[in-house]
């Protein structure tokens, strides 16, 4: 009975070990490694994520990295929350997506701020890129690099352009920044609908959505849906490729090294082929009149009364959701693009 009792015991605890152990990190065998986006594979941050997979299994020999893009496993605030929680390895997250867990991002998001999309590419090299790296890492999130969606931010509609401030009228428009994109529509007399990208394109076609905020490139994927594009303004938004800080500083510094310089290379990658996608986009489906489908880019004089309607408020919202030092942050970003337009 005794015998029987030891190896009971035995087998449990082994079982035990299995189901509680760590399911990602260095053996003996390699790096096991899982990597989220919210993107399909047919778009150049999704592309780039199953790159980084192949590549490091490439230069790693043993590892294994299963990426996980679409939102497949998790969205990317989930995503965030399983990393602090020790049961997620990597996110390569949407800046604006991931307001809830890491507010200081919210500090780009000042619609007619920057003003081009050299701008937007220089911004990850910038003191307030720094911040945000800094404020990531506070929260136990090492950053290893900066992709970028098209800053080429807009509203896509189903039955004709919004193009002034009472277009925006009575409209139920998608929004996926739940803290500047709600309020914008609503400063705007429109019903503001936040969804996720899969829900977007099935709602526009029912009716549920009138129109929806996305970046250019998304739009491409759905303009037979929402055949009208406006652009308003640059608003500057990054895949920013967040790894769980306990799970990294346990990794041998080799492993770490080349992990760091296969995302690096990945992020370079997609910025490339992101700016390549939205200039074809743009020579190939800009609209010749504002009446005509396809993508119109609203000028600065188009885009004053925006500015007088939404700038103050969305100045303080933003000031709020990211709390202390939110003030001192917004003062950076302002800061940042002036002396990137003197340039």
């Amino acid at each position: 009975m005794m015998k029987k009792n030891v190896f009971f015991f035995v087998v449990v605890s082994f079982l035990a070990f299995l189901f509680f152990m760590p399911t990602s990190s260095f053996s003996a065998d390699g790096l096991n490694m899982r990597l989220t986006t919210d993107t399909p594979d047919t778009m150049p941050q999704g592309e780039m994520a199953t790159w980084f997979g192949e590549e490091v299994m490439r230069r790693l020999p043993g590892s294994a990295v299963k990426v996980f893009n679409a939102s497949s496993l998790y969205n990317n605030t989930d995503s965030l929350e399983a990393m602090h929680a020790g049961t997620l390895e990597a996110c390569w997250a949407s800046l604006s997506k991931i307001s809830a867990v890491l507010p200081q991002g919210l500090c780009l998001r000042l619609p007619t701020l920057f003003s081009s999309y050299d701008d937007a590419k220089a911004i990850p090299t910038t003191a307030v890129a720094e911040y945000i790296e800094k404020s990531a890492e506070e929260r136990g999130y090492i950053c290893l690099g900066w992709g970028i969606l098209s800053p080429y931010m807009g509203v896509g509609a189903r039955e004709g352009r919004i193009l002034m401030v009472e277009d925006w009228k009575g409209k139920k428009i998608r929004c996926y920044d739940k803290v500047a994109q709600v309020l914008m529509v609503e400063i705007a007399g429109g019903s503001p609908v936040a969804m996720p990208w899969g829900e977007f394109v099935p709602s526009a076609q029912s009716g549920v959505v009138d129109a929806g905020f996305t970046s250019l490139s998304s739009w491409s994927k759905v303009k037979e849906v929402l055949p009208y594009f406006s652009c308003v303004g640059i608003v500057p938004d990054y895949y920013i490729f967040l790894v769980a800080k306990r799970w990294w500083n346990g990794l041998p510094e080799t492993t770490r090294k080349v992990v760091a310089e296969v995302a690096d290379e990945a992020c370079a990658k997609q910025r490339e082929m992101q700016f390549k996608s939205d200039m074809k986009l743009l020579d190939e489906l800009a609209a010749k009149k504002t009446s005509d489908p396809g993508v119109y880019v609203l000028s600065g004089d188009e885009l004053t009364p925006y500015r007088k309607i939404w700038i103050d408020k969305l100045r303080a919202r933003i000031i709020e959701k990211i709390g202390k030092g939110g003030k001192e942050a917004l003062d950076l970003a302002v800061s940042v693009s002036e002396q990137l337009g003197n340039k």
